[in-house]
C-alpha cells in the first residue's frame, strides 16, 4: 500500500508540475518536433516481485506450512529510458532498470514448536532492454501509447550465512527481461509531463514517472 501512494503522488505532482512548463515564445515549436526523450520512473508489482510471492505461496502449500517465507520487501523498481522518434507514432529506445530484494525463510521446529529465522538474504536485479513505443493519440497536452521492451536482467543474489553458520558465496545468474505496456498515458507541457502505465515485466505492473523531450 505504501509503495502505491508513492506511485500515485509521484504521478499527480509530475503531471501536476508538467501542465505549468509551457513554452511561452510565440513561435511554439509543435509536440511532433520533439523527436528524442528521456523518462525516470518508478514501478510496483514486478516480475521478480510476482515470483517470490508464488514461490513463498507454493512452497508454503508443499510444505504445509513449515517453511516460510519472512519479511519479504521489495525496493520497487527504478527505469531510466531514452527513445528516439524516427516517425513522429513510433519511436525506438533503450531502458535500464534496477531492483532490489530482502527476505528470509522460516521453518517450524517440531522440538521447540516455534518457527526458527534463518538467514536474511539479498538479491539486486539489473535490467537492461531495446525498446519500441507507438504513439497512437499524440497532441501538444496529451499521449496515449503502448511500449514493448525485451532484454536481459542480470540477478546478483549476496554472500550470506545459513542457520548452522556455513558461508555461502554470492551467486549471479541471467534471466531474460521483458515489458509489455499496453496503454499508457502522458498529461502536461510539449517538453515536460507526468506518465502513467499499466503493463507486466522487470519494470512493474503499476509505472509512474516523468518525461522529457527534446
Amino acid at each position: 500500500m505504501r509503495k502505491l501512494i508513492i506511485v500515485a503522488a509521484a504521478f499527480m505532482c509530475l503531471s501536476g508540475s508538467a501542465a505549468f512548463a509551457q513554452e511561452t515564445s510565440v513561435e511554439k515549436e509543435t509536440f511532433d518536433n520533439y523527436k528524442n526523450e528521456f523518462n525516470v520512473s518508478y514501478g510496483i508489482i514486478t516480475v521478480p516481485e510476482i515470483a517470490h510471492a508464488a514461490t513463498a505461496f507454493f512452497g508454503t502449500f508443499i510444505t504445509l506450512g513449515t517453511v516460510n517465507y519472512r519479511d519479504l520487501d521489495f525496493s520497487g523498481a527504478f527505469t531510466l529510458s531514452y527513445f528516439r522518434y524516427l516517425h513522429p507514432m513510433f519511436g525506438v529506445g533503450g531502458e535500464a532498470s534496477v531492483e532490489t530484494c530482502r527476505y528470509a525463510f522460516e521453518q517450524y521446529n517440531y522440538s521447540s514448536h516455534e518457527y526458527d529465522l534463518g538467514e536474511t538474504r539479498h538479491s539486486v536485479y539489473v535490467s537492461v532492454m531495446p525498446a519500441v513505443k507507438g504513439r497512437w493519440i499524440r497532441t501538444p497536452h496529451f499521449c496515449l501509447y503502448s511500449k514493448v521492451a525485451v532484454g536481459s536482467c542480470f540477478v546478483n543474489i549476496g554472500e550470506y550465512y545459513d542457520k548452522d553458520g556455513t558461508y555461502h558465496p554470492s551467486d549471479s545468474d541471467v534471466w531474460v527481461a521483458f515489458q509489455v505496456t499496453p496503454a499508457g498515458v502522458e498529461f502536461g507541457g510539449e517538453k515536460h509531463r507526468g506518465f502513467f502505465e499499466t503493463g507486466l515485466g522487470m519494470q512493474g505492473t503499476i509505472r509512474a514517472g516523468y518525461r522529457f523531450a527534446f
